[in-house]
């Protein structure tokens, strides 16, 4: 028995010994680090320093601190992480399962040898080689720093979250059904760096900006950038900053990105361009911004992008193209800049769109911009073009200020501003509801009418009002027929300072809260064949005229309306002379009489208020429009010094007890489409020391003397003349 129980003893020994011995080779994990398994044992520590420790829940490799030597890791694990938590370098590292290598540390190795999947995600990596000639796996590279030669992929997935920044030119290009980081020859012996967008989505000469680099990105003092998106670019000396072969100076997604240059200072690249955009960016500043050197573009603007230079100095030297889109429906928007553009194949091209305000092309003589282009004299794209500040004019039309690049199509399509002669032709209407529609601070200015216009502005609020015309300097207005309407109860012509405005042969109406108004002192108004209507509303204490202490002056016009006609201290005032009159006729009292009513500017547009009779002074024409019987002897008396034309615009009867028409001393034509008719007691026309000619009319008389002169003439063309 005992030796029975002894042999069992022994075996259940050997048993015990072979189950341990089976347990111990179940615990060893597919991971090597310098020869030494890692296994269930050891991986809390696998050497024993401290170094490595393994999860294999998570298939996690940490290295907690630099180890002694430069070690070599051999995993064969599919999932497997490596994970560095702080700085280290290492030897070798063969990945022969899918694999991440990720961590707040940075990782700089020898070799990476990966055989299947490899992510490298959330890191800074440096490495002499990643990858084989062979080929791998497919390699993705996810909001990480990596400088390294990298060997062939599958696929190289290169994450949206970085950029190649170096070498020039790199990019990702098949070979032998392969992907490989090369350049555009596919020539990938050279180290590939690419690095993340980082939170603001911009990368300053291979640098990410970061909070902690922010204020001065590259320790050299040139770039600096806040959160309010201003990317400040300031330098003191010539090529103050060159990024030589490593690639673009700024690279930039950030949407609301920008570009400030506060003085002098040039950039400059090898053969990536100097700038390069993928989101809308202002460049600006004080001072001049100088790129030169890459065999590309200056400045490059891709996906979609708007890029806006305004009111500053920037030139290009040494480049294939000083600005270019990609043809993705970007837009270049150039506003007050001065510039100088030099390039090899083309100054600007792959743009949709491009704009120019306040400057305008200078150079070469002849050169223009034209769909999106700029061209030569010969209409050839331009390799060089120059691009200067416009001149500002203080002249604002419907808020927009007056340049030399800017002076027509202001307001109107047919209004322009002539610098020359500082005169301003409107011949279109303009309509500015949100402030004043025509601004003026130069002194001499002309406003000339053509035709008839109407300019409506203003504006009146709590927070301010806004006159529709406001005048600072003296001013001649003059012309045809022009309306200036208030939108609200605001001033229609506002004359500032002891500025004197001129109303000169003009028919001029104005309407709103006030008509025209100087309030600073000093101003003064003067009309001189002017027919003026002004109409106020709308306010308790409305003025027609008022503030002119400078004067108000007439000629060859007076105030019609009121009939008083008082003028006392800067302002017109009623018939009492007390109250500041609202309503004003000022015109001309003409020596031409219908029915005994004198024409003047205040009726000659319906003379008898019925719709028939109406004079233009412009041309001294009057109009019969319609059938009408005289009850004073004469219908028309005229002692024009200016011959009259009676234009009959419709087939009308006219009837007097004594004679149609009397006129002294002067001619007058009888013209029109429409048949007169004319029934007299006495005499149908009469004129002394005159001419009298129908033109292209048809006329009937009946009357006991149908034409009479007395040391006149008569004239007929192309005229039906019947008289009995």
């Amino acid at each position: 028995m005992k030796k029975k129980f002894i042999i069992t003893a022994a075996a259940a020994a050997s048993m015990i010994l072979l189950l341990a011995s089976v347990s111990v080779r179940a615990v060893n994990y597919d991971i090597k680090i310098d020869g030494r398994t890692v296994s269930e044992a050891n991986k809390n520590d696998v050497w024993g320093d401290g170094v490595y420790t393994f999860d294999l829940d998570t298939r996690t490799l940490t290295i907690n601190k630099q180890p002694a030597s430069p070690d070599t890791i051999v995993s064969g694990f599919n999932g497997f992480t490596l994970y560095i938590p702080k700085d280290v370098s290492l030897s070798h590292i063969t990945l022969q399962g899918s694999s991440v290598i990720t961590g707040n540390g940075a990782l700089t190795a020898d070799k990476i040898l990966p055989q299947s999947d490899l992510t490298i995600r959330d890191m800074h990596l440096t490495a002499n080689n990643i990858g084989s000639q062979q080929g791998s796996g497919r390699l993705t590279i996810d909001n990480s720093y990596v400088k390294a030669r990298f060997g062939d992929f599958t696929y190289i997935d290169l994450d949206e979250d970085c950029s190649i920044v170096g070498p020039v030119k790199y990019s990702v290009k098949s070979r032998n059904g392969y992907y490989r980081f090369a350049d555009e020859n596919n020539n990938a012996s050279n180290p590939t760096t690419i690095v993340p967008w980082g939170d603001y989505d911009l990368i300053v000469a291979g640098t990410t900006v970061t909070d902690e680099n922010k204020n001065d990105i590259l320790g050299n003092g040139i770039f600096s950038y806040n959160k309010k998106g201003i990317l400040t670019v300031s330098g003191e000396s010539k090529d103050s900053f060159n990024n030589g072969t490593n690639g673009v100076v700024i690279d930039s997604r950030n949407e609301s990105l920008t570009i400030d240059v506060p003085n002098e200072i040039w950039l400059s690249a090898q053969s990536d361009p100097v700038i390069r955009l993928y989101a809308y960016t202002e460049i600006t500043g004080e001072g001049s911004l100088h790129l030169s050197g890459p065999n590309d573009a200056a400045i490059s603007v891709c996906g979609g992008a708007e890029c806006s230079i305004s009111d500053i100095k920037l030139s290009t030297r040494n480049c294939s193209y000083a600005i270019k889109g990609s043809g993705a429906g970007e837009a270049l928007a150039i506003d007050n800049a001065e510039m100088d553009l030099n390039s090899t194949v083309t100054s600007v091209a792959g743009f949709d769109n491009i704009t120019l305000a306040d400057c305008y092309v200078s150079g070469p003589d002849g050169g223009y911009l034209d769909n999106n282009m700029f061209y030569s004299e010969k209409g050839d794209p331009a390799t060089s073009i120059s691009i200067s500040r416009a001149e500002k004019y203080d002249l604002y039309i419907a808020g927009r200020q007056i340049t030399s690049s800017s002076c027509t199509g202001i307001g109107g399509k047919d209004n322009y501003y002539d610098p020359d002669t500082n005169t301003l032709y409107l011949r279109d209407d303009i309509y500015y509801a949100v402030g004043t529609a025509i601004e003026s601070g130069i002194n001499g200015l002309n406003i000339v009418t053509e035709g008839d216009v109407t300019v409506t502005g203003g504006k009146s609020s709590g927070s301010g009002s806004f006159p529709a015309v406001k005048l600072s300097g003296d001013t001649r207005i003059t012309g045809g027929s022009l309306t200036v309407a208030h939108t609200g109860d605001g001033i229609a012509i506002s004359v500032m300072g002891s500025s004197a405005v001129t109303f000169d042969d003009i028919r001029l109406s104005l309407t709103g809260g006030h008509g025209i108004i100087s309030y600073n002192g000093g101003a003064k108004l003067s009309f001189n064949k002017a027919h003026v209507f002004i109409t106020t509303s709308g306010l308790t204490k409305s003025a027609a005229v008022y503030g002119f202490t400078g004067g108000i002056d007439f000629s060859d016009c007076e105030i019609l309306d009121p009939a008083a006609k008082r003028v006392n201290s800067g302002a017109i005032y009623e018939d009492n002379n007390t109250d500041i009159a609202k309503n004003v006729c000022i015109g001309i009292g003409y020596e031409l009489y219908i029915d005994d009513e004198q024409v003047t500017s205040k009726n000659m547009d319906d003379i008898l208020e019925n719709g028939i009779f109406s004079f233009d002074p412009k041309t001294y024409t009057l109009t019969i429009n319609g059938s009408y019987e005289s009850s004073s002897d004469v219908m028309i008396y005229s002692y024009l010094s200016e011959e009259l034309t009676i234009y009959t615009a419709q087939n009308s009867s006219m009837r007097a007890p004594v004679s149609f028409i009397y006129s002294d001393e002067q001619s007058f034509t009888v013209t029109g489409p429409g048949i007169l008719y004319i029934i007299a007691g006495e005499i149908g026309m009469e004129c002394y020391k005159g001419v009298i000619t129908i033109k292209n009319a048809d006329v009937y008389i009946s009357s006991d003397s149908g034409i009479k002169g007395t040391e006149a003439y008569l004239k007929l063309t192309n005229s039906d003349v019947e008289i009995n």
